[in-house]
């Protein structure tokens, strides 16, 4: 799918050609009134504009995604859209407000169901928590993902939580409870 192909384009520097593909699947869902795939591509095309687009453009772009997924009630594409709209945020240093956002996100995860993406969420509120100084607070968002990723099986989540994890702790002074998990 395009979706799954976008990624590629751009790693491949085609992110012109991702655009185009874009922009023609959003003018087709848009014919046929698929407003949560409309947003679903807006979403993308601030991805691929990574770059190569103001920051507030993207913002923008996903703020209109972020409105049409709530009107539409899809659940699954509001939080990620929180999700890239904090990331988004915490990259223009504005931590206060990602902070904001992703707690949103983790909101919408948890009511979904989605342990991965929750688990996701509270490692990303972490990385605010350790950008705005608070060790303490970015450990038990760590520790939390670390927890579900471990339950989930996920080894690559469990071990960008647990590297984290390591990282904050020798931040604190504790380098030797690292190694203890």
């Amino acid at each position: 799918s395009l979706h799954d192909a976008l990624p590629i384009l751009i790693t491949l520097g085609n992110g012109r050609k991702a655009l185009e593909a874009l922009s023609q699947a959003k003018e087709n869902y848009s014919r046929v009134g698929d407003r949560a795939h409309v947003a679903y591509v807006s979403l993308n095309i601030a991805t691929a504009l990574n770059g190569q687009a103001s920051q507030s453009f993207r913002k923008g772009m996903i703020e209109q995604a972020l409105g049409e997924f709530r009107s539409v009630g899809c659940k699954d594409g509001e939080a990620g859209a929180l999700n890239n709209l904090a990331g988004l945020l915490e990259g223009m240093g504005r931590l206060d407000e990602a902070l904001k956002t992703y707690q949103q996100a983790l909101k919408v995860h948890a009511q979904i169901g989605d342990r991965d993406r929750v688990a996701n969420a509270q490692n990303n509120i972490g990385t605010v928590l350790e950008a705005q100084g608070d060790l303490a607070g970015a450990l038990k968002k760590y520790e939390a993902s670390f927890a579900i990723w471990r339950t989930l099986k996920s080894s690559g989540g469990a071990a960008i939580a647990e590297e984290n994890i390591a990282e904050v702790l020798y931040m604190m002074g504790r380098p030797t409870a690292a190694g203890q998990r």
